[in-house]
């Protein structure tokens, strides 16, 4: 994770070490107007916070963002055999597996 601090000093320590590992973005800077908020977001960052601000919030902020990012994904492979958690469909050597949910519920939970 990155974090940009417009008027702020440099991140160290740990934090920052999972931060960057995480690889997201937060801007924290002064400028509260909606435009600058809204720009910011707009340019990549995932999360945009105006100073003055809690501690705790930001580090709330950053626990929700290092969730996001070690969110199981939505496409499992293993070897030949594909699992597409998201539209719940599979594939072994390139071909369609037609499955019971009850099936496909197992196969994704046996991926795991």
């Amino acid at each position: 994770m990155n974090l940009t601090f417009i008027g702020i000093g440099q991140v160290g320590g740990a934090l920052a070490g999972s931060l960057l590992k995480a690889g997201h973005h937060v801007t924290i800077a002064a400028r509260d107007a909606v435009e600058d908020r809204v720009r910011g977001l707009e340019s990549g960052a995932d999360d945009y916070l105006v100073k003055p601000f809690a501690f705790p919030e930001l580090l709330a902020r950053i626990r929700s963002l290092l969730r996001r990012a070690t969110a199981e994904p939505l496409r499992r492979t293993l070897a030949d055999l594909v699992v597409d958690l998201e539209t719940r469909r599979a594939w072994r050597a390139g071909r369609a597996l037609e499955l019971t949910p009850r099936e496909f519920d197992l196969l994704a939970y046996l991926g795991r």
